[in-house]
C-alpha cells in the first residue's frame, strides 16, 4: 500500500522564491478570500481537505457510549456495522454555501464520503446496541456483558 505523505512531497515542488509552488499559489490567492474582501468570512472545512467526523468514545461498567458530531450528514447516508467487535460508521456528507451580494455571488459545494472505526471490547452484547441520530449527534450505546470473572492461578514449583 502506498500511502500519501504531504510534507515529503512539498519538498520535491519546484520553487522560486525558496517556498513551494503551491505555498507561493495560496500566498498569493490569500487577499481574494481575505474578511474584507466577503467571499470567506470563516475558516472552512470545505478547503481544508476531507472532512471526518469528531467521535467520542466513553466506557462504563454497562455500556460503551460513542457520540459523533456529524453536522450535515442526514440520518438516510449513515451506515452502521459490527464485524468482529470493530464497530464502523460510514457516511456521506454534502455542504453547500452560497452568498448573493450586489456585485457578486459566492457559490461552494462539497460533497464527501467519511469512514470511522472503533475497537469495542470483547465483552459487548451485540444483539442489544442502540443507535439514534437528532441534531447532527449519532450516539451509540453498546450494552457490556458481565465478563467472567477474575481467578488468580498459583505457580506451583516441581
Amino acid at each position: 500500500m502506498k500511502l500519501f505523505n504531504r510534507h515529503s512531497q512539498s519538498s520535491r515542488q519546484p520553487t522560486s522564491s525558496g517556498q513551494p509552488l503551491m505555498n507561493q499559489f495560496s500566498s498569493g490567492m490569500t487577499p481574494f478570500f481575505a474578511p474584507d474582501f466577503g467571499l470567506l468570512t470563516a475558516p472552512s472545512d470545505l478547503l481544508v481537505g476531507q472532512w471526518q467526523p469528531n467521535i467520542d468514545v466513553q466506557y462504563k461498567d454497562k455500556e460503551v457510549i460513542i457520540r459523533a458530531d456529524m453536522p450535515g450528514v442526514k440520518e438516510e447516508d449513515l451506515t452502521l456495522s459490527l464485524e468482529d467487535n470493530i464497530l464502523s460508521i460510514k457516511g456521506v456528507r454534502e455542504k453547500q454555501v452560497s452568498e448573493d451580494k450586489e456585485n457578486y455571488r459566492y457559490f461552494e459545494h462539497s460533497y464527501g464520503e467519511f469512514f470511522r472505526s472503533i475497537e469495542l471490547p470483547q465483552s459487548i452484547d451485540s444483539d442489544n446496541i442502540k443507535a439514534r441520530y437528532n441534531n447532527g449527534v449519532l450516539e451509540i450505546k453498546v450494552p457490556r456483558i458481565k465478563s467472567a470473572t477474575q481467578k488468580a492461578i498459583p505457580v506451583v514449583t516441581d
